[in-house]
């Protein structure tokens, strides 16, 4: 207990499995099977800072960190962490303002690393280099060689509850999002493309001509993402009934 309020603590643990078995007659593999176990624990702990019903520094209006970490071990793929840092801000009753900053390791997922390859002749694909479609042989499938993706995101946050309507009210809300080793499919085969991945694109030697394309899934080195998104909300009864006589 502080002067502000209570400490709150939440802690969680778990296992989860997962499996998928799947077959294609494309593939020589055979018959496929994806296994993987996780098991994961983390906390969170909420700290009010200042308070207006504690009477503590209730000027300033209520004041709340929150801290929370976690930690995941996948069986197929390694120890992930991550955790995150956010105050929140009641500035009235009906006003109040948000700010996180969320760090967090993620795995590819089991069909992302482990899918067979499969090439599928005669693929009409539109080469760009060449201006022409041709039809050429695309292999699809997973990459064993995917890495963790690292995300660092922001997030700023404002809500307020309207005066004028009941239980209704507007946010505003700012996302700043990085990431590093972004797992993703082949982009559309531009010159650009080719020249980042050239071990992904065959051509004939000495007409150019598009023969093979591995269009199995890559590594970016990053992505950033903003975006500003608005809400209203409106809750309550739409029209009425008359009083009967």
């Amino acid at each position: 207990y502080l002067p502000s309020g209570d400490v709150s603590v939440t802690l969680r643990s778990g296992y989860r499995w997962n499996r998928i078995e799947s077959s294609d007659t494309r593939s020589l593999a055979g018959e496929t099977q994806l296994t993987r176990g996780r098991v994961f624990g983390g906390a969170n702990v909420s700290i009010p800072i200042t308070s207006r019903d504690e009477d503590f520094l209730g000027a300033v209006g209520n004041l709340t960190l929150n801290l929370n970490a976690g930690v995941d071990h996948l069986s197929d793929f390694g120890t992930l962490q991550d955790w995150t840092v956010g105050l929140t801000w009641g500035v009235t009753d009906t006003l109040t303002f948000t700010v996180n900053h969320i760090n967090r390791e993620v795995a590819p997922s089991l069909s992302q690393l482990g899918s067979p390859a499969i090439a599928t002749p005669n693929v009409p694909v539109f080469d760009i280099a060449n201006n022409e479609t041709v039809l050429a042989t695309v292999i699809n499938g997973g990459n064993p060689n995917l890495p963790a993706q690292d995300q660092s995101d922001w997030s700023f946050g404002v809500n307020w509850e309207l005066p004028f309507l009941e239980r209704s009210s507007v946010s505003i809300n700012y996302y700043d999002n990085h990431s590093n080793d972004v797992t993703n499919g082949l982009p559309t085969l531009t010159p650009e493309i080719e020249a980042a991945f050239p071990d992904r694109v065959t051509r004939d030697r000495v007409t150019g001509r598009l023969l093979q394309l591995d269009d199995r899934f890559v590594t970016f080195a990053e992505r950033d993402q903003r975006r500003l998104q608005f809400g209203l909300n409106l809750s309550g009864n739409v029209g009425g009934g008359g009083d009967e006589g």
